[in-house]
């Protein structure tokens, strides 16, 4: 999910197209999982000149613990040497459904710092995982509180008056083999309109539209594979309409 963020799940049986699974994240500790995330982003307004990015950066992340109540993890960022975001290590608790119950970080800039808000509130989902096993086809609705991580990408200057709390819609999209890995395929979409006030700007609106996919191993619960994409088109009065596109890639390229 913008969710870059990690959805993990396990299950107890071996799937079919029959048999129902119950999601769970139960991977085993001791766990080290690298990543590669990219981040193509695409910023322009009628008249502003477009703004082009890609972003590469690797991602580690360690099970420190799981004992079926909770799993603890830590995650470390690997990115350019100049960035705010290089050598941050964040540790998460979740709940076995993926809820994210705490996190801490050692950032100190405040760019790493608002970035380490926004990936909180991205990952505080709530229930990722619905309680009872589903088959292929399945939904379940989630919600996300996306107040925090608007404001955090906003440093501090934008206010979310109403709308921020974003209901998702995910769905078991089926099962494949990724990687010498049997994975179960998730997607998900929302949409959203929320309310802003703006420091420097008065109030508007931002209308987000977003979907994605994962590839879930089954038997660790770990994240695989995923692809999340977002549009966000925001509105103030008096000034150009920004439109921002957004799309996050997120690779396994070492499990051990």
């Amino acid at each position: 999910m913008l969710l870059g963020t990690i959805l993990l799940v396990c299950t107890q049986a071996k799937p079919t197209s029959v048999s129902p699974v119950l999601l769970r994240l139960q991977p085993k500790v001791g766990t080290v999982c690298v990543y590669e995330n990219i981040m193509d982003m695409n910023m322009s307004a009628p008249n502003l000149p477009a703004n082009n990015q890609s972003t590469k950066s690797a991602m580690t992340l360690k099970i420190l613990k799981s004992d079926g109540k909770e799993v603890k993890q830590e995650v470390k960022i690997k990115s350019d040497a100049n960035s705010a975001m290089n050598n941050v290590i964040t540790t998460m608790t979740l709940s076995p459904l993926g809820v994210l119950k705490n996190a801490h970080s050692n950032a100190t800039d405040p760019m790493a710092v608002q970035a380490m808000k926004a990936m909180r509130s991205s990952l505080e989902v709530s229930p990722a995982f619905p309680v009872a096993p589903v088959s292929v086809g399945a939904t379940w609705g989630a919600k996300v509180n996306f107040t925090k991580m608007m404001e955090a990408m906003g440093g501090g200057q934008i206010t979310v008056t109403k709308g921020g709390i974003v209901k998702m819609e995910m769905k078991l999209a089926g099962f494949e083999q990724m990687h010498k890995h049997r994975t179960a395929i998730m997607k998900w979409v929302a949409k959203a309109t929320m309310n802003l006030k703006v420091a420097s700007a008065g109030t508007g609106s931002v209308v987000l539209t977003m979907s994605g996919s994962q590839n879930i191993d089954l038997p660790t619960g770990l994240l695989i594979h995923s692809v999340a994409i977002a549009d966000m088109v925001m509105k103030m009065p008096g000034r150009d309409t920004l439109t921002m596109k957004t799309k996050n890639t997120q690779a396994l390229k070492s499990f051990r």
